[in-house]
């Protein structure tokens, strides 16, 4: 991450740069986590991005990006792609309870062209959406959170996408804090056939404020119609 930020609690904050968005903030336990990551279709990180968070309104404040992001390959053959688009969020938080609800919408083109041909790119604009949702509610003796995700890539007439949920869970001990969450995610449109479910267990140490330890094991499985074609 890379960025420049600017606001106060009056007016909020505006940021640019290169940032994770809501997306990325919902999913259980951060980047180490085994299984979640695998939950969003947008980019989790958004780059040449400008972002505002309002500042609270009562027990809830909301958030917008513009993002940008462009990357390329060279080689025999170059390839770029670029992800445009939009990602609203709102967030609320009373006591215990916190929800954060995020919706994308963006168009992702890919360009390939043979260097050695000096011919127009074959392009291909996909449109992405997608609308999370995640709710979590503190016990105290645990932290319990259920997550929804539902995603689609289009282009022209086809379309595939999945729906998700995802359940998880975290108890904090002093330095240790154990988490275990489970997902599954059912696609629809043209990948109406394919199942994913996936598990983690995993437990955090913190050494400082800064700086942890964690051992985490997970497993994901994929299946079409039914039967099992990849383990992970």
């Amino acid at each position: 991450e890379t960025f420049i930020t600017v606001g106060s609690d009056n007016v909020g904050t505006l940021k640019v740069g290169t940032f994770t968005n809501v997306f990325d903030g919902m999913v259980n336990n951060g980047w180490h986590n085994a299984t979640g990551t695998s939950l969003n279709m947008f980019p989790a990180r958004t780059s040449s991005a400008i972002g505002y968070t309002s500042p609270k309104i009562g027990n809830m404040s909301f958030g917008l990006i513009t993002l940008n992001d462009k990357t390329s390959i060279d080689g025999a053959v170059t390839q770029s792609a670029k992800v445009s688009g939009n990602i609203l969020s709102a967030s609320y938080a009373a006591g215990p309870l916190s929800v954060n609800v995020g919706y994308g919408d963006a168009t992702a083109t890919t360009s390939t062209v043979l260097q050695s041909v000096i011919v127009p790119s074959t392009t291909v604009a996909l449109d992405l959406t997608q609308l999370s949702m995640k709710a979590s509610y503190d016990l105290g003796v645990a932290k319990v959170a259920y997550m929804h995700v539902d995603a689609e890539a289009s282009l022209g007439a086809v379309s595939s996408g999945f729906k998700a949920n995802e359940v998880s869970a975290t108890f904090p001990m002093g330095a240790f804090t154990p988490f275990v969450s489970y997902n599954k995610a059912d696609g629809n449109g043209s990948a109406d056939t394919i199942t994913y479910k996936g598990t983690s267990v995993g437990v955090d140490y913190a050494l400082s404020k800064r700086t942890y330890l964690y051992a985490t094991t997970g497993s994901k499985k994929y299946s079409t119609a039914g039967v099992q074609t990849d383990k992970v």
